[in-house]
């Protein structure tokens, strides 16, 4: 037998193996990426319930925070504050999963649509308009064109869910 030949034929079956190991590996990749992004979906609504959780602590305070944040007292504002700016932070860590590729647009949309619905209402706008200096510039900027540009803005959680707001009332 000719050992070139041999040379050939075992170059062939390691090219061959090199492209294989190459395919299994993109799968891989494939695979791991698209774990990841449900990981980090699942995280991005549980931490939306979270929020969400929180109002039940004190319903009637966070819907006056969203209805009139400026009429709230020093230690009302500090437990509104602490719902909104988690539900900024979480919010802040979407937009950059979504800027890398890692979240789907349906839940980027949805929860962009509720967060800008939050900074919609009185109290939001109030709170916001207090404290958006100490956000990165990132999220600033974003929130800023978001409400300047009122293109897709919703309207505010207080309109949209009206139990959210204040009734004459109350």
């Amino acid at each position: 037998m000719n050992w070139d030949a041999i040379g050939a034929i075992g170059e062939n079956v390691g090219a061959f193996a090199v492209v294989i190991s190459v395919l299994y590996l993109a799968y891989q990749v494939k695979q791991n990426t698209r774990h990841s992004q449900a990981f980090t979906q699942r995280e991005i609504l549980r931490d939306i319930h979270q929020h969400q959780a929180q109002i039940r602590e004190d319903p009637n305070l966070v819907r006056r925070g969203l209805s009139e944040f400026s009429q709230l007292t020093g230690d009302e504002k500090l437990v509104v504050n602490t719902y909104l700016n988690e539900v900024v932070s979480t919010f802040e860590s979407t937009l950059r999963l979504n800027n890398a590729g890692l979240v789907a647009p349906a839940i980027f949309d949805g929860h962009r649509g509720f967060f800008l619905a939050i900074l919609q209402s009185p109290g939001g706008k109030q709170w916001w308009d207090e404290i958006k200096v100490i956000w990165s510039a990132d999220v600033r900027d974003y929130v800023e064109a978001q409400i300047d540009g009122g293109i897709d803005l919703p309207p505010a959680i207080t309109e949209l869910v009206p139990y959210y707001g204040l009734d004459d009332d109350e």
